[in-house]
């Protein structure tokens, strides 16, 4: 499954396609500025990809190829780590 990612509010104001380079670059995603978000671009973009099952698989693997499925998990292990004085 491919994902359209709108950034928060507070996300906006620091960079969020520096986190979402790498996956643009490896086709699994797709960045809109701010400035360009709109209801034509949604209808005009995402619209015809999420009619695509074959351009949705093909975002999915490069996404996927470049992530870590376990990250939460990864991530819960080292908080509680630190929260246990193990780290």
């Amino acid at each position: 499954m491919c994902a359209t990612g709108i950034p928060d509010t507070a996300s906006s104001r620091r960079r969020p396609e520096g986190n979402a380079a790498p996956i643009v670059a490896a086709g699994g995603g797709l960045l809109v500025e701010d400035a360009q978000l709109s209801p034509a671009w949604i209808r005009d973009t995402v619209i015809p990809l999420l009619r695509d099952p074959a351009m949705v698989a093909a975002m999915s693997q490069a996404a996927a190829a470049l992530g870590r499925r376990d990250a939460d998990l990864a991530l819960a292990d080292e908080v509680m780590a630190v929260v246990r004085g193990g780290r």
